[in-house]
Order: C-alpha cells, then structure tokens, then sequence
C-alpha cells in the first residue's frame, strides 16, 4: 500500500478502550485517518491553527 515507514502509534490511558468500545463504522473512520498520520500524511479535515504558535 505504502512505501514510506510508518510511525508508531501510542494509545494513552483508556483511549484504546475508548476507541474499541466505538461503533464499527465509527473505528473504521478513525483508524483510516490515524493510517494516514501514521504515514506522514494528514487528516482529511486537517485545519492549521495559526493563533497558537509553532511548536504548540
């Protein structure tokens, strides 16, 4: 699918829980759209926030 290096993702306190106990439509969504960060892409209704900085 991919020829770049996937970065690891890291599931902190019960988000792993939280993201099992979704709807299956809903899981598929998200994890389509954590694949994409995942491989140096960005989400598909990424919007920049200018007013908090670099870095941020």
């Amino acid at each position: 699918m991919y020829n770049l290096p996937m970065k690891g993702l890291v599931f902190i306190g019960s988000s792993q829980d939280d993201f099992r106990a979704m709807p299956a439509s809903v899981r598929r969504a998200l994890g389509i759209e954590l694949m994409r960060v995942q491989f140096g892409g960005e989400p598909m209704d990424f919007k920049s926030m200018p007013g908090v900085g670099s870095g941020a």
